[in-house]
Parts: C-alpha cells; structure tokens; sequence
C-alpha cells in the first residue's frame, strides 16, 4: 500500500511527478514545431482524408499552452521552498546565482549550437528562447513579489497582474490580430504577458493543501478535459477573430485550470509516483526543449518529403537533447549549487521579508 507522507515531514522540497509533467510538456512542443507529418509527405495533391488528417493532428499540439504549464510549474518550484521552511528571509545572491546559471549557460550554449549547425534559418533559435527570457525577468522579480505577497497575499498579485494583461490586450488589438493572436505578439513584453501564471505557481505552493486527494480516475478526466481544452484553444486562436480569441487572452485563462489541474496532481503523485522511466526523461526536458530547433531545422531543410526521414530527425532530435543534458545543462546544474551557496559573496545577501 501507498501512502502519502506530509511534504514538511520528508526533508525535502522535491515533488515527484513534476519532471513527468515537463517531459509531456516538452513532447508537446517538440510536435507542435515538428508536426506529425511533414510538408509533402504525401504527394503534391494529397487526397482529402489525407488533408484532414494533417490538420486534425497539427491541432493536437498546443505548443503554446504547454509554455503556460512551465510558467506555472516554475513559479510552484520557485516559491515551494520558502512556503516549506516557513523561511522570513531569502537569500537573494544565493537565488541569482543558483537560477541564472541553471537556465542561462545551457539557453546560450544550444543557441551558438544552433548558429553553427543549423541548416534552415527559417525556423529560428529565438523561437523558444523567449520563454527561457521570461524565466529569467520573473526570477529578477522574484524577491520583489515575494516582498509585496506578504504584504498583500498571492491571490492580489495574481488578480491585479491579471487584470494588467486583460487591459494591455485589449489596448493592443491591432498588434495582436497582425500577428496572427500569438502569445508573443507585445515582443519584450511578453514576459508581462505570462507574470500571472508565474504568480499562479506562487500562489499554489502556498495553497497545495487545499486540493483534495482523487482517484485516478478523476486524475485522468481532469487530464483528457484539459488536453481538450488546449485542443479548442488552439482551434479558437486560427479561426476566431478579435482580442478576445489571442493567446494572450486564452491562455492566460487557461493557467486557472492549469493550477487545479496541477494542484490535483501534486497530492495524487504523492499517492501514485509517475514511472521512473518518465521522471527520468522529465530531467533532460529542458533540454529538449532547448535542442530541438536545431532538429527541426534539420528537417525543414532536408527532409521535409519524405515521412520516414522526418520522424528519423524527431529521433535525432531527441538523442541531441539527451546527449546536451549530459554534457551541458547537468554541469550548470551542478555548477549552480557550488555558486550557489552563498558563502563566496562577502556582502550581506539576506532581504529581510515579513510573511
């Protein structure tokens, strides 16, 4: 029999089943720049069911949407350890050190990687490495809305940033809709644009207690639900028009489901750890979410005919991420804790903050 032990009781801050959750996240992405079928696969004139089945599978992956879960599972990671050491103070260089060297030196690495090798530019590098910039604003952030959360609470940091978007939105249609209603529409805004859902994964570390234990049964409706969700978004965001349809809205609408969903997961993975096999691929999703426009630039480029080649260069692509984890982002992480530790800085590092 399983049982569930009490975060604070296991000395630990990790929580298995989150890398699980990267790694689908991950996949997602893959697909959603990859696609199932390449460009031609199938002759110049493909027959109609042909042409339904490749539209029906490009909307399969919302590569979008899966972002939005690693904001949210960011922001829970991020704010988990100070809600479980019930900790007043934050060390900030500690926090710098650790963050930016973990997510920066693997990002610049895969992008002179990317510089060198890639064969087709039509696809490019920065088409991912606008969230890793993200990250990077919201752990500048962090210790500011740390401060204001114990004045105000999560909950009126995730309304009034909110409600910020919503209002940006709608004073932006006319880029928006230029866009085509993608996510990253506002440029080097965009991390304004995601900074709710980060706040979210603030706000459920500190309320995870509040969702109750389920069944698997509930765990996969709530999953099948929504994976269908993100399925119609992605419908909404190609064939609807206005503001209202954008990613920036949608998505961001999108986050309160993706932390109940999660906040279910956390305490059901407690109960009924995820295989090995899938924690251990979640560990090098970072990787491949870094590695593989270099795969996919690849396929564009060379293969985009033939169907056995393309899904050979999604294999490719996946063994490059491998291979990158074990010889770039798992010595910055390494090399994060050592930097981390705080003791090399001989100026004081603690922001003193009341909760």
């Amino acid at each position: 029999m399983k049982v569930e032990l009490p975060e604070e009781a296991s000395g630990s801050t990790r929580i298995f089943g989150l890398d699980s959750i990267r790694f689908v996240c991950a996949v997602i992405v893959v697909f959603g720049h990859f696609g199932v079928f390449p460009d031609n696969a199938f002759g110049d004139s493909p027959s109609l069911a042909v042409k339904y089945l490749r539209s029906i599978t490009s909307l399969l992956f919302n590569g979008p949407a899966a972002v939005i879960v690693f904001f949210v599972l960011s922001g829970f990671c991020i704010n988990l350890p100070q809600t479980l050491r019930r900790a007043h103070t934050l060390d900030v260089w500690q926090f710098y050190a650790r963050r930016f060297i973990r997510i920066l030196i693997p990002a610049a690495l895969a992008t002179c990687l990317y510089l060198v090798f890639s064969v087709d530019t039509s696809y490019p590098n920065y088409s991912v490495l606008w969230s890793v910039i993200c990250e990077a604003v919201y752990y500048l952030l962090y210790p500011a809305l740390l401060f204001v959360s114990s004045r105000i609470g999560w909950s009126l940091l995730v309304v009034f940033t909110t409600l910020v978007v919503f209002i940006v939105a709608l004073a932006n249609g006319a880029p928006l809709l230029a866009s085509g209603n993608a996510y990253t529409a506002l440029g080097l805004w965009t991390w304004l644009v995601g900074l709710p859902c980060w706040t979210l994964g603030c706000w459920l570390a500190e309320n995870r207690s509040r969702f109750p234990l389920v069944g698997w049964r509930s765990i996969w409706l709530m999953r099948g639900s929504l994976f269908a969700l993100t399925v119609i978004l992605r419908i909404v965001k190609f064939h609807a028009h206005g503001v209202l349809a954008s990613n920036i809205v949608t998505l961001n609408i999108l986050a309160f489901v993706v932390v109940v969903w999660i906040g279910l997961e956390v305490r059901y993975l407690r109960a009924q750890p995820p295989p090995r096999w899938l924690e251990w691929a979640g560990k090098w999703s970072y990787s491949l979410y870094l590695i593989h426009p270099l795969a996919v630039s690849i396929a564009i480029a060379s293969v985009n005919t033939s169907l056995w080649l393309h899904w050979v260069t999604v294999i490719l692509g996946f063994m490059l991420a491998l291979v990158f984890y074990y010889l770039v982002e798992r010595p910055s992480h390494f090399l994060a804790q050592s930097f981390g530790r705080g003791k090399q800085y001989g100026v004081p590092a603690q922001l003193a903050l009341r909760q």
